[in-house]
């Protein structure tokens, strides 16, 4: 109850404040590097790649590699911009370049990326695009 009356006793500006804070705070991830928090905004996140135990979190100038699996990033990533296109990877369908056949294409500061598209992971990729035939 004590969270209930806290919320009530709120001005409209103090409770507008709080849901930006939310919607920003939805917005990043923050990952460990060394001994220090990182935040990245999705919207910097390229794609992630796993790599045995681990996942590499690419954005356009740096790598990161931590201790976690696909699985659960994917489910700590929003689905409306981060689709899965193969076992190893996780992209995020605004920094697609071109899809040609069976590989997506994405510009990185080191160049040019080719993410494979699995079979089974095809069609969601599709889905999830605003495709004009």
């Amino acid at each position: 109850f004590r969270t209930v009356s806290k919320y009530l006793a709120m001005s409209e500006d103090q409770y507008e404040q709080l849901l930006l804070q939310n919607q920003q705070r939805a917005k990043v991830l923050f990952i460990k590097e060394n001994s220090k928090l990182i935040k990245l905004h999705f919207s910097d996140i390229y794609f992630v790649e796993a790599q045995e135990n681990y996942v590499s979190i690419q954005t356009y100038e740096k790598r990161y590699l931590i201790h976690f699996t696909m699985k659960a990033m994917h489910a700590k990533l929003p689905h409306d911009i981060f689709v899965r296109t193969h076992r190893s990877y996780i992209i995020n369908i605004n920094h697609i370049k071109t899809i040609t056949g069976n590989a997506i294409s994405m510009d990185l500061k080191q160049g040019k990326k080719d993410i494979p598209i699995g079979k089974s992971y095809k069609q969601d990729l599709l889905d999830g695009l605003n495709l004009i035939n």
